[in-house]
């Protein structure tokens, strides 16, 4: 994300600079992952605010099992004005590794609103010690036994 608090200014800003910036893009990923979950912005999850100021945008909104159930709630419960029918999950290796239970729940609901479901493994925090080799086998076992059976 590219803001540090948010407010009306901060998305506003954004929006402006994607408007400005990002017209030719079909389409895109919108998340807040970095904003903290207990922002309210009139009275609601701000991800409603910034689900609802994108809304003329064809984007993909992102949901993730290591949110609030709230900040889910804002892409499903704004689906009547999200263009597209895609949704995009994001899931970390910790989250392949210790949340199969809550993945496997979050995309069932999700299954309620849209039609089809991408996957994002984020891997921004692997260390160089880490062994890249064991690191994608996890991620292979994780998409051969949950995803693609």
């Amino acid at each position: 994300s590219c803001f540090y608090s948010i407010d009306r200014v901060d998305v506003d800003f954004v929006y402006k600079k994607v408007v400005n910036n990002l017209k030719n893009f079909k389409v895109f990923y919108l998340d807040d992952f970095s904003i903290d979950d207990d922002l309210i912005v009139d009275g609601k999850q701000s991800y409603n605010y910034v689900i609802e100021k994108f809304h003329d945008f064809n984007f993909i909104p992102v949901i993730g099992i290591d949110r609030k159930p709230e900040r889910n709630e804002a892409v499903f419960n704004n689906k009547a004005i999200i263009e597209n029918d895609i949704i995009a999950m994001r899931v970390s290796i910790e989250d392949i590794q210790t949340g199969l239970a809550d993945i496997k729940d979050l995309i069932l609901e999700a299954k309620q609103y849209f039609d089809k479901i991408e996957l994002i493994i984020d891997l921004q925090f692997i260390s160089q010690d880490e062994d890249i080799h064991q690191l994608f086998s996890k991620i292979d076992i994780f998409l051969k036994r949950n995803i693609y059976n």
